[in-house]
């Protein structure tokens, strides 16, 4: 009896001594990458777009020990900066995510550069790809409103690229180091809604330039009190590039949308704005629908319906 208790008390001891996995190597063995997508659908076909089965997110638990160590944002890898914050605030065209409130961007349309005006009412992060964001707003053109979906797809997050710019060329807000500075590069594609005889997509490239302050907190560089015409988004701090294609005509236009049309204004259009300090626009412009610019007219607001009495 005195020899099988002393055999049991061995066994005890060398399970207990047996290496065990740490919770750390367990987290890291389970956590997942998530690609950012790069494809964007074809402007044809009907105008909705599907949101896709996408693969099982980073787990909370794994993006939280990735993140626990606080790195300068001159430091953060592109990777990291994707996956830890959420720009789609800034997509709308917030100066600030925390305090600013929204407005719409304008831009150029078609061959003749005619104003056009997009307003994102909705821009939502993928709870699954963080590259992912999904959109919803309205345009107006030639006083026709339209509502319009679609998807913006982040293709890339790098650092600004300092070569050729200097603190003579961007006077930065906040910006301690140029190196905390980003760019995403992305595609878009906006479906105008319903699919009347008028209606197309929207297809392109956006440009979103941001910084990271020292505290951790990111910014668009639409907040920057000069941002440099050099920089990706042309010192706009938001720019979409694009076109415009009829699903039934198939007939293609240019689109150039931006956070500052006053700084964004293509080439061909000399002597776009005129003044300095209160900067508007040349009167040979007007017929273009520049005129009534600093009107303030919520044009995207839905009429509220009329209350009934009986």
């Amino acid at each position: 009896m005195k020899q099988l208790l002393g055999l049991l008390a061995l066994a005890a001891v060398g399970t207990a001594c047996q290496p065990q996995e740490s919770s750390t190597q367990a987290v890291a063995a389970t956590s997942t990458s998530t690609p950012v997508p790069t494809e964007t659908a074809k402007p044809t076909g009907p105008p909705r777009l599907a949101e896709p089965r996408l693969p099982s997110p980073v787990s909370k638990a794994s993006a939280s020990l990735r993140d626990s160590t606080a790195v300068p944002a001159g430091n953060l890898a592109p990777a990291t900066v994707l996956r830890r914050y959420d720009l789609a605030a800034f997509w709308q065209g917030k100066y600030d995510a925390a305090v600013m409130q929204i407005g719409p961007l304008d831009g150029f349309f078609g061959h003749d550069y005619r104003r056009i005006a997009f307003f994102f009412t909705k821009v939502r992060r993928d709870s699954l790809q963080p590259g992912v964001y999904w959109v919803q707003g309205k345009t107006r053109f030639k006083k026709i409103v339209s509502s319009f979906v679609g998807a913006i797809r982040i293709e890339s997050i790098a650092h600004l690229d300092t070569r050729g710019i200097n603190r003579d060329d961007v006077s930065l807000l906040d910006v301690e180091d140029l190196r905390s500075v980003f760019t995403a590069r992305a595609s878009f594609e906006f479906r105008e809604q319903p699919a009347a005889a008028t209606a197309g997509a929207f297809t392109g490239t956006s440009y979103l330039d941001f910084f990271i302050d020292s505290e951790g907190k990111p910014h668009s560089a639409i907040s920057m009190m000069e941002a440099s015409p050099k920089m990706p988004a042309k010192g706009a701090g938001l720019l979409y590039v694009g076109q415009w294609v009829s699903y039934q005509s198939k007939i293609s236009k240019p689109l150039l949308l931006s956070g500052n049309v006053f700084i964004t204004a293509p080439a061909a259009l000399s002597n776009f704005s005129i003044g300095e300090r209160d900067p508007s626009f040349n009167p040979k412009y007007a017929r273009l629908g520049w005129n009534d610019y600093w009107a303030n007219d919520e044009w995207w607001a839905d009429s509220p319906k009329p209350n009934l009495s009986l």
